[in-house]
């Protein structure tokens, strides 16, 4: 939980990709609530890199341009 506080705090929107424990939950919750993007693990395996780096570069251009994810930042904190 302490990236999505520290993304929160930087009003930076969240891309990520859960791995164990709560890391699932934390992506649903930030993408649930208009801050972030949660990437399916699995899904990645089975591209390129380079496609993997495009989708990454997209879904930030995409979160930083919207106006719910800088309202939710705004609020979130």
């Amino acid at each position: 939980m302490n990236s999505v506080a520290e993304a929160l705090y930087a009003q930076v929107p969240l891309l990520c990709m859960g791995l164990f424990n709560d890391q699932f939950d934390n992506c649903q919750a930030a993408e649930d609530r208009g801050f972030g993007k949660a990437l399916d693990y699995k899904a990645s395996l089975k591209i390129s890199l380079e496609e993997l780096k495009t989708l990454v570069d997209v879904e930030l251009k995409r979160l930083s341009e919207t106006q719910t994810v800088k309202d939710s930042l705004r609020h979130a904190w």
